[in-house]
């Protein structure tokens, strides 16, 4: 369901071709593939590490320096472990509630459809300097594993939970293209992961007996920023 709904729009941007009310437009097919640097929330409060990014997209020239780019992206980037405390309801344990601390890591992820404007300074698309600015629809997702301690092992617990948010972002850059096929980018990308409340599915064991269950956790909304550095390719 998830990639469903991100390429059904999809199919709608790239039908940007010779046929449609653009055919007077020429349009090229390409890529991009471009290392994704955390910033904000994603580096503050989910110890992100610098992920990748992967893309599909097609340039449709209207001449004079100015472009669309309709594009289909998917960003990834896991964390490093964090320190994470909180007491959990153990039903069915000796006890009835556990505080817990030990590590928890987050893995991100955006699949994401858009489209870009372009502005070539030389006025041809195939060279030189160009400026981006864009916006469009990001699925994202945040998973969280956690592995815990409480009562110096006494207990011992293991879960994860998953966030997920659909949002518009903003993304902005430039790029310099070096022939018709090649050309490298850098830019910044803005979007955010909505306020919700997130199920942990935990299970474990305390003074011998096991337990299991969902746990509920207020998570505050996160801002997904990250700078990126690019490799463009046209076929």
């Amino acid at each position: 369901m998830y990639l469903k709904q991100a390429l059904l729009p999809a199919l709608g941007l790239f039908a940007l071709a010779p046929g449609s009310s653009l055919s007077a437009a020429e349009t090229t097919h390409g890529g991009q593939v471009s290392l994704a640097f955390p910033t904000g929330d994603m580096k503050d409060r989910f110890q992100a590490k610098t992920g990748f990014t992967l893309g599909l997209n097609s340039v449709v020239d209207f001449k004079n320096g100015h472009a669309l780019r309709p594009r289909l992206d998917f960003m990834q980037s896991a964390g490093k472990q964090q320190a994470f405390e909180v007491s959990i309801p153990a039903s069915g344990s000796p006890f009835q509630v556990l505080f817990f601390t030990g590590g928890a890591t987050v893995k991100t992820t955006a699949l994401s459809v858009g489209v870009d404007y372009l502005y070539y300074v030389s006025g041809a698309t195939d060279q030189g300097l160009y400026l981006v600015a864009g916006t469009g629809v990001s699925f994202n997702r945040a998973t969280l594993n956690v592995a815990a301690l409480a009562g110096g092992g006494l207990a011992t617990a293991y879960g994860s939970g998953t966030l997920r948010s659909t949002a518009p972002y903003l993304n902005a850059g430039l790029g310099y293209q070096f022939n018709k096929h090649f050309g490298v980018e850098a830019g910044y990308r803005f979007t955010r992961i909505a306020s919700q409340d997130m199920t942990l599915s935990v299970h474990g064991a305390a003074a011998g007996q096991p337990f299991s269950g969902p746990f509920t956790q207020a998570f505050e909304a996160a801002d997904l920023k990250t700078f990126t550095l690019a490799a463009t390719l046209r076929f």
